[in-house]
């Protein structure tokens, strides 16, 4: 009975850190001294220490001990870049300790959706501004229309040409 007590919340969190993560991230869970209990990276990593995967593990130990989750950027060993590391401390009612769940997500990862969306962004912004420019265009062309008889009446009356006549139907009441 034990076993099973034990074994079905291990089994719910390997369920959790398979599903719930993206491709490009690892997350593992481990005992509260660091044994790696599930490692959705490579089960070759099971039964070893978080230490050599955590740069600053003593750090890490410390918090997950007093219960306090605890996150930062550091150089992965695992994926060779900088990733953003979160550890949280798991209280399972039948195991009464914490267990460590530990995810790290490369910066690549985080960075590649910050510039999609920046490039949709300017994408949009840049469309709008066309038919924002396209209107504008628009509402001064029709605004101005009726008045381009005026004026060419009026240079050529500047010229010296006084025999233009201006149609008064071309022109709404509003206008002049």
């Amino acid at each position: 009975l034990g076993v099973t007590v034990v074994d079905m919340p291990l089994n719910f969190l390997q369920n959790i850190v398979e599903q719930n993560i993206p491709d490009t991230a690892i997350q593992r869970v481990a005992s509260p001294e660091g044994s790696i209990i599930i490692d959705s990276g490579s089960s070759d990593n099971v039964n070893q220490s978080l230490e050599p995967f955590v740069p600053n593990w003593s750090e890490v130990l410390t918090a997950m001990q007093s219960g306090t989750n605890i996150d930062f950027y550091a150089d992965s060993v695992t994926f060779g870049e900088k990733s953003y590391a979160v550890f949280s401390p798991v209280l399972i009612e039948s195991y009464d300790k914490h267990l460590i769940v530990e995810t790290f997500v490369p910066s690549s990862t985080l960075l590649g959706a910050f510039y999609r969306t920046l490039r949709v962004s300017i994408i949009a912004a840049g469309v709008i501004a066309l038919l924002l420019a396209g209107a504008v265009y628009f509402f001064i062309r029709r605004a101005l229309k009726p008045l381009t008889p005026l004026q060419q009446s009026l240079t050529l009356a500047a010229n010296g040409d006084l025999t233009q006549h201006i149609e008064s139907n071309t022109l709404a009441p509003n206008e002049i």
